[in-house]
C-alpha cells in the first residue's frame, strides 16, 4: 500500500489558494479580452515556411540507431561488455540501476554479455550534413529539408510513455 506524505493544515490552505488563485486569474484575464483567440495571423514573428509535415511514429518499430541517429560509440565497442567500455559508471549507476536493469516487474532483465555494433551505415548528405542510414539512399537527397529533433527524453524505459505522450492513450 503506498504512502501518502504528510500535508499539514498550513501547507493545505496555501495550495488550495493557490489553486483557487489560478482560477480567478484566468476569469479576469479572459473577461479583459486578454485569452481570447488572436485572428488568424496575428501574434506571429516569423511567417511559416512549411505547407506539410510528415511525422513519423514507429512505437516499436525502426530503431532510432540505425536510420537517423548514429552512435559511433557501438561500433567502436562492439563486442566487448558494457565494463569494459568508458560508459560503465553512468549505465550500471547504482541510482539509475533500476532503469536498466529492472523490468516493471522488479526482476532482473536478461543483460547481454556484449554490446552488438550497429547493423548499416550512415552517409553525410546534403550542405548540413545530416546523417542518414544507408537503409534510406534516397532521403539523402532532400536531407537539407529535414528537420530531426533530438533533444526529447524520458525517464521512462519503455514504449508505453512514448505512447501516452504520442497519442494521449495509455496502454492497458
Amino acid at each position: 500500500m503506498s504512502q501518502l506524505p504528510h500535508t499539514n493544515r498550513r501547507r493545505f490552505l496555501t495550495d488550495t489558494g493557490m489553486g483557487m488563485t489560478g482560477m480567478a486569474m484566468t476569469s479576469l484575464l479572459f473577461q479583459q479580452g486578454e485569452l481570447q483567440a488572436s485572428a488568424p495571423g496575428e501574434g506571429r514573428h516569423l511567417a511559416p515556411r512549411a505547407k506539410s509535415v510528415i511525422w513519423i511514429f514507429l512505437i516499436g518499430g525502426l530503431s532510432h540507431l540505425e536510420s537517423f541517429d548514429p552512435k559511433p560509440a557501438l561500433n567502436k565497442y562492439a563486442g566487448k561488455s558494457i565494463e569494459e567500455t568508458p560508459f560503465a559508471d553512468t549505465v550500471l549507476n547504482k541510482d539509475k540501476i533500476n532503469e536498466v536493469l529492472l523490468d516493471p516487474s522488479k526482476q532482473k532483465r536478461k543483460i547481454y554479455k556484449s554490446l552488438m555494433p550497429l547493423q548499416t551505415g550512415f552517409k553525410h548528405y546534403g550542405e548540413s550534413g545530416l546523417e542518414i542510414s544507408d537503409w534510406f539512399p534516397h532521403m539523402g537527397s532532400c536531407a537539407d529539408d529535414l528537420t530531426l529533433v533530438r533533444s526529447m527524453w524520458t525517464i521512462d524505459n519503455n514504449h508505453g510513455a512514448q505512447l501516452t505522450y504520442h497519442t494521449g492513450r495509455k496502454i492497458t
